[in-house]
């Protein structure tokens, strides 16, 4: 993969990057100031200096269109990025950007991207009666948790669901969290941690439908304000 040497195109890249190892946004970044060199090209340019100015433009752009996505989001700005390229050198046909195997690579990037999550391990049963089994339990947690992660995402930024979408890496939590499997807790102390969690908020951490309480006694006759 070439590299391309703009001016600091990107804040958090240098010039001289092989274009390979960077994000769809960062890409998408360095086509723009691409194209913004092109059209500000000075007075009396020659051919090789657009020439010159083209071929940035002209890598970035492979790159994009080589570039491996999973998210849709991403997906999403590659395909953007094809119809700023076509509109930037006023294509006619998709044929004058995309050859066969660029349009089968994001096609694969898009099935990736939409394909749906599917738990890699068996169901267990939430239940046993009308108690929690420990899954009902991290289950009920996980209920709670996503709810709490809702109310935090509308109170930061004003949207209940963008919270789910990015990851925020804090060294402190990073540091309490990560293990050397994975940036997870010990599992073996979830159950734990997700009872006393719930009980905190006094959730019902035992049962299936919550307590059972007992029935309300039954009012009493009102009495007449007249004795006899």
């Amino acid at each position: 993969m070439p590299f391309v040497a703009l001016e600091n195109p990107y804040p958090i890249f240098t010039a001289g990057v092989p274009l390979k190892s960077q994000p769809i946004q960062a890409l998408v970044h360095w086509m723009h100031e691409a194209m913004a060199a092109v059209d500000n090209l000075p007075a009396g340019y020659t051919n090789d200096d657009l020439t010159a100015a083209m071929d940035v433009v002209n890598n970035i752009f492979a790159a994009i269109k080589q570039a491996k996505l999973s998210q849709p989001r991403a997906v999403a700005q590659q395909m953007a990025a094809v119809v700023e390229y076509m509109n930037f050198l006023e294509c006619r046909v998709i044929e004058e950007a995309l050859s066969g195997e660029d349009f089968c690579r994001m096609s694969e990037n898009l099935t990736t991207a939409t394909k749906p999550i599917r738990p890699t391990k068996p169901p267990l049963p939430y239940s046993r009666g009308s108690r929690l089994t420990q899954a009902g339990l991290l289950a009920r947690y996980a209920s709670f948790l996503v709810q709490e992660l809702e109310t935090v995402s509308w109170v930061l930024y004003g949207q209940r669901d963008f919270a789910k979408q990015i990851v925020i890496f804090d060294d402190a939590v990073n540091e309490r969290c990560r293990s050397r499997r994975g940036p997870f807790f010990d599992e073996k102390a979830l159950p734990k941690r997700a009872r006393a969690v719930l009980e905190s908020l006094r959730i019902d951490a035992e049962h299936v439908n919550g307590r059972e309480r007992p029935p309300k006694r039954p009012a009493r006759a009102s009495r007449s304000a007249s004795t006899r």
